[in-house]
């Protein structure tokens, strides 16, 4: 056996903030746009099994008008996500305010992405999951309605640590006034942007069996170099990682990668067999012993985004010369930590495989 290896996980530097981007008016005879976007606070952690919850207030949205005195008079509309990574997340409006009147509080208006919607039509009574709000006025005061939403964001998605979460308002809307009445559908994309605070997080552990080569008492040197595939640990033992941002992997062996038994003294030849560890794409053994460090990508969350990083020893000694004992080992340690969400990484580190 080569040892244990060390489980990590942790939280690492977060974005903070909450913020709804303007979506341009496009030159329709009605429609909606964001003015201002609402407060909230909250930190995400994608591997909480518990779901979170944010209050957003005080969301400022906009009728668009037309040309020649044409003007929204209703609309209606729900919310969806840009990507599957925001499924199951619901969006609830509370309460609104305005020059105006509402239905449709207290129901879930998201809807998963590519997932059919509800049909909108602009009635007073909206569909289940629609939100319906009815201007009155001419003037520019009239235009504005503000409403106060909670959302709620499932456990474990997998959204990337530092990241924003656009959504989508599909809407159907109706005018009069500039050659009116009118009637018009559309999507504004990213009306809502949330800048959640996404907690640069990971889950680590090793999968396999223990890295052993069996019982060598009776191999020579020259058996161990010659048919090293027969000495080697089994190429299926690797280390399973999940995580929202990047991660630093390094691993280092007690021994320098040379095993041997309690009390062994690491400087005399028969009281230690030296070995070579591959993992990661690099090599080390008794005459390579640096730190192995990774900076990796982001592996992503949950059991279809895990990276698995492998490892492999091969006997680089036999035991037929070395001092008689029951077990000879080396402790190699792994330490995996979450990086801050915007630090540089190339290094796919689920990509390698040994041998």
């Amino acid at each position: 056996m080569l040892g244990g290896i060390k489980k990590a996980w942790g939280l690492a530097a977060l974005l903070v903030g909450l913020g709804v981007s303007v979506a341009p008016a496009a030159a329709e005879t009605c429609g909606l746009t964001t003015v201002s976007g609402g407060t909230a606070s909250i930190n995400y952690d994608p591997f909480n099994p518990t779901q979170s919850q944010i209050v957003i207030t005080n969301l400022v949205l906009s009728r668009v008008n037309g040309s020649g005195g044409a003007k929204t008079s209703t609309i209606n509309f729900y919310v969806t996500g840009q990507n599957a990574n925001t499924n199951g997340t619901q969006l609830v409006i509370n309460s609104s305010s305005g020059s105006g009147s509402g239905a449709g509080y207290n129901q879930n208006i998201y809807y998963n992405f590519g997932a059919a919607g509800p049909v909108l039509s602009n009635t007073s009574s909206p569909p289940p999951g629609v939100f319906y709000w009815a201007f009155t006025g001419n003037n520019a005061a009239s235009d504005l309605f503000t409403v106060n939403m909670q959302m709620t964001l499932p456990a474990n998605l997998n959204i990337t640590a530092g990241n924003t979460l656009p959504f989508d308002i599909v809407y159907s809307c109706a005018g009069t006034g500039g050659g009116g009445p009118f009637t018009a559908t559309g999507t504004y994309s990213g009306a809502i942007v949330v800048n959640v605070h996404i907690l640069s997080a990971l889950q680590a552990s090793y999968a396999g069996q223990n890295l052993a080569f069996g019982e060598i008492g009776q191999v020579t040197t020259a058996q161990a170099l010659g048919a090293p595939a027969s000495y080697r640990t089994s190429p299926n033992n690797y280390i399973r990682v999940q995580s929202s941002g990047p991660y630093q992997v390094n691993l280092t062996s007690a021994n320098g990668y040379k095993m041997t038994f309690p009390g062994g003294n690491l400087s005399q030849a028969n009281q230690t067999i030296g070995y070579q560890l591959k993992f990661l794409g690099d090599i080390r053994s008794p005459t390579a012993t640096a730190p192995i460090n990774h900076t990796c990508v982001r592996a992503g969350v949950g059991n279809a985004f895990e990276q698995h990083l492998y490892l492999q020893g091969t006997l680089l000694e036999g035991g037929s010369t070395k001092m008689v004992a029951p077990n000879y080992q080396d402790i190699l340690t792994v330490v995996i930590s979450p990086q801050v969400y915007n630090t540089p990484a190339t290094d796919v580190c689920g990509a390698y495989s040994v041998p």
